[in-house]
């Protein structure tokens, strides 16, 4: 019965495996069947110029079967089309499986249409085998590309060569023309563009370039003629594409020249339907260059902020804001609008080396590598290569320091950058080779004794190495030169200031004023002095003096506050110290970051709002403190659970920044903790559109389950994102969970928690908290150690060590209650164990004023009640 039953079995068996075999077999087929449908529907909408549709199908197909190069391919020539070609590159190098010949021919026609020549020239390098299994269409691309790098020779060649191929005598046609035209051959390139219309009569290329060649000539009316028929040319579609738009452009501008205004409107209609804002963009942007020429930045500035009120990722006014940003030393204002936006291939070089700048001000060296990394090959500028080097010496990456560094020593062997650079290299390679260092900085100012940057680097080590006398010589001896450079004298004279010879550093800065009585730095240099002689009322005058010079200098507000508050006067009344030709809106600003500094945060929101005519270049300050301000009044309405004003706080926040996803956040917090769990799933579906992969998502749809009491679903959640990403904050959410539902859980994930992250500060903190709990002191303090070692104020640890050594009888608690009561000296905890430890220590009169103060603080707390009745007996 036993072997029957067996038999049995077996072939129940035998048979689901050759069912599934089978469901397999015709999963494959109808894979397969669905992804041409896909790609064929792409394809046949690409051939219709219906973009949309294209691209859609085109998308399903990458994200359906992203094993398969066809959806890849077909996306991109899309994007192609639309001009788009940076996307079109960002959509093939994302494609990771086997590539053939037509994949890398259409990633090269890519890079040429974006005009990333060493891109290009890298990629025929590496694959030119493939590249050539398709000759005349590589050819032509090459020609292209040699068009590009102003190679007319090769690309003249080229062209010709293809003049006699079948399917490309067209192009080769074109192309010559275009060389033609370049060097001013009108009439030339005009025959030669016949001869590719004769050869294609419906070839657009050459139509556009000879109705713009015959516009330059002046022949209006065969300049219409032609491009108009090329307007019928041009096959209808749903997005327009550049041929279309540079047509309609060219014909609104020949028919206004010739004053058949009716005519032209026709035509600028048709593109004002298809870009509504673009007629208003241009006219900003056209009236923001001639500001600029004019030097008339704010003017300018305030025409590009229109401009991305309309469009906020506009590259061109994004990119002249950056600009602007950057001249004027607003270095995160820079950093902002250009992050993005350069490309060393195509951007001007100085637009790459002011974004390169810009990054390593902000200690982002990693930017710098990761976007001059595939160009400093080729790069041939000093600068360029200079700040490279920076960037790699900064990172440690001295494999690609040695590769910038040599092409310096090749092309600029008498640079003054080079000893700077080698001394900057061996101090991050070798710090401890000082005598080498000041040897390649002596060896680089005895050919270049007047350049600021070696005088600095060098003077910058003799102090760093405590050879003060040898400092002193150097500087005296630059001192006693004649027709120093005005940095020079700006560093003699703060080079006297660190030596603390006032008198000395002050003379310096008045003969810088008395050479040019707008030297800024001078005025500063004075105030400095001033205060680190501790004179605050002399400080205070020299910073109104800068005021009444600029009235518009932060820093100099800055200083007068921080001056009146050193006499112990009130800074709010700064005004009335000052002159009447300060600003009373950037002395709100400073005044509402000065409230906001002591945590008074209505009185700097209502300051804040009164600011309403700063300078442009100080209205992201504004904004970046406006919403500093009403998070933290935000956050402190949802500690009191006062959920209606945080809501309100939020929504009012929300009207002046829409797009801010923390506000939206904070939104979803107040109406899940408020039971408003509808509107919660209504915001968190609007904050998954804006951050689509973000943990903070799943934190929130977590809190959202847990408070419906959904505890699996919310344990789910943070499970799947902690399983995906060791993410700090979803550990955290996931133990707090555990914690409220299930001990044994919560102290397993814990375990698991300190194995995936020994170094996390949290996981060590509960780690010790959870130590403490159960008694056990000592590990207790040595995992409170371990945050201590991550962060030395963390002020739970340094609080609790410190009570913890106290029930030790150890020394050491005072230390740390000191510690912790430096870090928060308003912390009612914080001063009951300083205070508490005091008092046990026989400190009773510096005991009695800080446990009194905790009291006030936490009045009806238990312990420092009962604290507080033995200290004051």
């Amino acid at each position: 019965m036993k072997k029957q039953t067996t038999v049995i079995f077996n072939s129940l068996v035998l048979a689901s495996t050759l069912l599934l075999t089978a469901c397999n077999g015709d999963s494959e087929t109808s894979n397969v069947a669905e992804l041409s449908q896909y790609t064929q529907q792409a394809q046949t909408y690409l051939d219709q110029s219906q973009f949309k549709a294209a691209i859609n199908s085109a998308n399903n197909a990458v994200l359906l079967y992203p094993d398969h190069l066809d959806g890849y391919m077909l996306l991109a020539k899309a994007f192609n089309k639309l001009g788009q070609s940076s996307q079109a590159i960002d959509t093939l190098i994302k494609y990771k499986g086997v590539k053939d010949s037509n994949y890398y021919l259409l990633l090269l026609e890519s890079y040429q249409r974006s005009k990333k020549a060493i891109s290009a020239n890298r990629l025929i390098a590496e694959h030119s085998d493939l590249l050539s299994k398709n000759e005349n269409q590589f050819k032509l691309l090459q020609a292209k590309l040699f068009l590009l790098e102003n190679n007319q020779i090769n690309a003249l060649a080229s062209f010709k060569e293809l003049q006699n191929v079948a399917d490309f005598e067209s192009e080769g046609f074109i192309g010559e023309a275009r060389i033609a035209a370049a060097n001013n051959e009108k009439e030339n390139a005009l025959v030669l563009l016949d001869k590719a219309i004769q050869t294609n009569d419906k070839n657009v290329e050459a139509l556009i370039l000879k109705g713009f060649l015959l516009m330059e000539k002046g022949d209006i009316e065969k300049a219409e003629k032609t491009l108009s028929f090329a307007l019928t040319v041009v096959p209808s579609s749903d997005i327009f594409t550049p041929e279309r738009i540079n047509i309609l452009k060219a014909l609104t501008s020949i028919l206004t020249s010739q004053g058949r205004s009716s005519e032209a409107l026709l035509y600028s209609r048709i593109l004002s339907d298809e870009f509504p804002t673009a007629t208003t963009v241009n006219e900003y942007y056209a009236s923001a260059q001639q500001y600029y020429k004019r030097k008339q930045t704010d003017l300018a500035k305030a025409e590009l902020y229109k401009i991305l009120k309309i469009d906020a990722h506009n590259k061109k006014a994004s990119t002249m804001l950056g600009v602007i940003l950057y001249t004027e030393g607003d270095i995160n204002g820079a950093e902002k609008y250009l992050s993005g936006m350069i490309d060393p291939e195509t951007n001007a070089p100085q637009l790459t080396q002011i974004y390169a700048m810009t990054q390593l001000k902000l200690n982002q060296s990693n930017d710098v590598l990761a976007i001059l990394d595939n160009v400093i090959d080729y790069e041939k500028r000093l600068d360029t290569l200079t700040l490279y080097t920076i960037a790699a010496i900064s990172e440690k990456q001295f494999d690609k320091a040695d590769v910038s560094m040599k092409r310096i020593e090749e092309l600029f062997p008498n640079s003054s950058k080079l000893a700077v650079l080698k001394s900057s290299y061996i101090s991050a390679k070798s710090p401890e080779d000082n005598s080498q260092i000041l040897a390649v900085l002596e060896q680089g100012l005895s050919k270049h004794s007047t350049d600021l940057s070696l005088q600095t680097a060098y003077l910058k080590k003799l102090i760093e190495l405590k050879e003060l006398n040898k400092a002193d010589e150097f500087v005296e001896k630059q001192a006693s030169e004649k027709n120093n450079a005005i940095g020079t004298h700006l560093l003699i004279a703060n080079y006297y200031l660190y030596r603390k010879q006032f008198t000395v550093a002050e003379r310096h800065f008045n003969d810088m004023i008395k050479a040019s009585d707008d030297n800024i730095q001078a005025y500063f240099g004075l105030a400095q002095s001033k205060q680190l002689q501790l004179k605050w009322s002399e400080a205070f005058n020299e910073y109104a003096q800068i005021i009444d010079l600029y009235p518009e200098e932060l820093r100099a507000y800055y200083g007068a506050v921080i001056s009146l508050k050193q006499q112990n006067k009130d800074p709010l009344n700064v005004a009335s110290y000052l002159s009447s030709k300060h600003k009373s809106d950037v002395l709100a600003l400073v005044l509402a970051d000065y409230q906001y500094q002591n945590k008074q945060f209505i009185k700097a929101d209502k300051l804040i709002k009164t600011a309403v005519n700063l300078p442009v270049e100080l209205k992201d300050k504004a904004e970046n403190l406006q919403e500093k301000i009403s998070n933290e009044r935000i956050i402190a309405a949802i500690r009191t659970q006062d959920y209606s004003i945080a809501r309100d706080l939020v929504l009012a926040q929300l009207q002046l920044t829409p797009t801010q996803p923390l506000f939206l956040i904070r939104l979803a917090t107040i109406e899940t903790l408020s039971g408003q769990y509808a509107e919660a799933d209504k915001v968190l579906k609007q904050i998954e559109t804006m951050l689509p992969n973000s943990y903070q998502v799943v934190l929130l749809k977590s809190r959202l389950a847990f408070s419906q009491k959904n505890v699996e679903k919310a344990e789910q959640l943070l499970r799947v994102e902690w399983d995906k990403n060791v993410q700090e904050e979803v550990a955290v959410e996931l133990y707090k969970l555990y914690q409220e539902s299930d001990a044994d859980k919560a102290q397993a994930f814990l375990e698991k928690w300190l194995l995936q992250a020994p170094a996390s500060v949290y996981a060590n903190l509960n780690d010790a908290m959870y130590l403490q709990a159960k008694g056990d002191n000592k590990e207790a303090i040595l995992a409170y150690e371990k945050v201590l070692a991550i962060v030395p104020n963390e002020l739970r640890s340094l609080n609790n060590t410190a009570w913890l050594y106290l029930l030790n009888n150890d020394p050491k608690a005072e230390e740390f209650a000191s510690r912790a009561y430096k870090v928060a000296p308003n912390n009612a905890a914080v001063l009951d164990t300083y205070g508490w430890i005091l008092f046990k220590n026989g400190k009773v009169a510096e005991a009695t004023p800080l446990i009194e103060k905790a009291l006030e603080l936490s009045p009806d707390d238990a312990e420092i009640q009962k604290h507080w009745t033995e200290v004051s007996k």
